[in-house]
């Protein structure tokens, strides 16, 4: 049984139960929100390697779009 339900059945109201959830998930995101430690070196690596990625498929893109666009009489 989980917490909420155990408080449930304890006796509290489920309008409080939720009350109480609700106050506490904003808490938690506010306090998330509030850290500032910055972007890690996986996420920028990855970020890099997709925007990478992005790149060599625009050329190949590009190059094909030109290819057929020269082949037109």
């Amino acid at each position: 049984m989980t917490r909420l339900m155990t408080r449930i059945a304890s006796g509290v109201t489920p309008e409080a139960a939720l009350a109480a959830t609700w106050l506490a998930l904003q808490d938690r995101l506010a306090r998330a929100r509030a850290e500032e430690r910055g972007m890690t070196t996986e996420t920028v690596l990855i970020t890099a390697g997709l925007a990478a990625l992005a790149v060599t498929v625009v050329g190949i893109i590009a190059a094909r779009v030109r290819d057929r666009a020269n082949a037109i009489p």
